[in-house]
């Protein structure tokens, strides 16, 4: 081993629990409504640098011992777990469903209120900044940007619809009763 290159050897301990470090980022930075932009932002350079790295590894070393290596395949697997769970939105519903009994029961409190709550608490696993009550249901904000919001909508009659001072609203189908929320 004393003569071979940084190319020609597998990728170890180290380069795997980057990459796996780097897949947890990912989930965790798209495990609340509207993603959490620094962490994914992070994520995604950390994966570039360790892809390219491992394509120049797994091409330079042809006829190494990494390319003998029943394990060489075990970055790539992790990298496709990590997007199949990203395409199902796991990582989101997976902390809501960790959550739903805090989430309702503070819709269930402010359901048919007349006034906004500004608040900063933690409901479950979510940091909630803002609770609104609407017609038929409550809107829980988890996350203010400059132009957008985020959160979560609990609905028993379904979204609301357009002329109901909620035009610029998005709602996208979570669980049951509940959608995420995005006010543009």
């Amino acid at each position: 081993m004393h003569g071979e290159s940084l190319l020609s050897r597998p990728p170890g301990l180290v380069f795997t629990g980057l990459v796996g470090a780097s897949a947890a980022l990912t989930l965790y930075g798209a495990s609340v409504p509207g993603g959490i932009p620094g962490v994914q932002n992070t994520a995604a350079f950390l994966s570039f640098v360790l892809a390219v790295t491992w394509i120049v590894r797994m091409a330079g070393s042809r006829r190494g011992p990494a390319r003998a290596l029943p394990g060489r395949w075990v970055i790539p697997m992790i990298a496709v777990v990590t997007m199949g769970l990203m395409m199902a939105d796991a990582p989101l519903k997976t902390r809501f469903l960790l959550s739903e009994s805090a989430l309702r029961q503070q819709a269930h409190q402010m359901a048919g209120k007349l006034f906004v709550v500004n608040t900063y608490q933690r409901l479950g696993l979510f940091n909630v900044s803002k609770v609104v009550p609407v017609d038929d249901g409550v809107l829980l904000r988890t996350r203010d940007g400059d132009h957008v919001d985020h959160g979560f909508a609990w609905m028993p009659e379904g979204p609301m619809g357009f002329g109901r001072g909620y035009d610029n609203d998005g709602y996208e189908h979570l669980i049951g009763d509940w959608y995420v929320w995005t006010k543009y």
